[in-house]
């Protein structure tokens, strides 16, 4: 884990990364067969959704081999990590090294000074 040497000692990081389990719609070809009412389009749908949730394990699998102090918080319409102990830089960096996006997760950085005044 790298961390950047002048936040190290003024900032502290609080990580949330975002997974939502609906894949999001890309295509006009998509959002037309979500509105589709048939046999067919359920089984497309269900696909989709197979595949966001096998991202989100792969993501999830790299993210605790990364950092193993993790807060996972499961929702209905998606997953919620948490953690104070590792840069963002380094998840971000890992996620694109092994193909993922930036719009597969959403990732929220909350900086707390360690002392002093802002």
């Amino acid at each position: 884990m790298k961390v950047r040497s002048d936040m190290k000692f003024t900032c502290k990081q609080h990580l949330t990364i975002i997974f939502n389990f609906e894949p999001p719609v890309t295509t006009l070809q998509d959002l037309q067969a979500m509105r589709q009412a048939n046999s067919r389009a359920i089984r497309q749908s269900a696909e989709r959704v197979s595949l966001r949730y096998t991202h989100i394990a792969s993501m999830l699998d790299i993210l605790t081999a990364l950092h193993d102090d993790w807060q996972i918080i499961r929702k209905k319409d998606r997953l919620i990590m948490e953690t104070d102990g590792i840069d963002y830089q380094d998840v971000k960096d890992n996620l694109s090294k092994q193909g993922f996006l930036p719009q597969d997760y959403q990732l929220r950085i909350d900086y707390e000074r360690k002392w002093g005044l802002l």
